[in-house]
């Protein structure tokens, strides 16, 4: 048996062996990213329906301002519901929360890739805006 090609085969099979592990790592990374990613729209999302129900439930004007950065996301706040979505995405595949608003009330607001969003509840009115200072 010739040397050279056993060494050349080793050589080959070790390659081949460090391609896979090289992509079995930046596959799990991905998958580890989007994991994360997925559970903090759905707990941001649902952290915002709540604030939402706490303002109704609050007498007076108050603001909340949502504690994590959101810059990534856009934020549509509406009478039934309040839907937190990446830039492009298709409609059906953005997250939405409902809730009950009080008859009388009203929400509205739009807030594209900004840190601080807060919600704001001006006598029946809870919008959606960019914080100030």
């Amino acid at each position: 048996m010739n040397k050279r090609g056993v060494s050349l085969i080793t050589v080959t099979a070790l390659k081949v062996l460090l391609v896979v592990a090289v992509s079995f790592f930046v596959i799990n990374t991905v998958i580890e990213f989007t994991a994360k990613d997925k559970a903090f729209k759905e707990t941001a999302v649902e952290d915002l329906r709540m604030q939402i129900n706490v303002l109704i439930a609050t007498s007076g004007d108050s603001v909340i301002k949502y504690p994590y950065n959101l810059s990534e996301y856009n934020l549509a706040l509406s009478d039934k519901s309040i839907t937190l979505f990446e830039h492009g995405e298709p409609e059906d595949s953005r997250l939405r929360r409902r809730f009950s608003l009080p008859e009388g009330y009203t929400a509205t607001g739009l807030v594209v890739r900004e840190s601080d969003v807060c919600l704001k509840k001006e006598s029946n009115d809870i919008t959606l805006e960019v914080c100030n200072g």
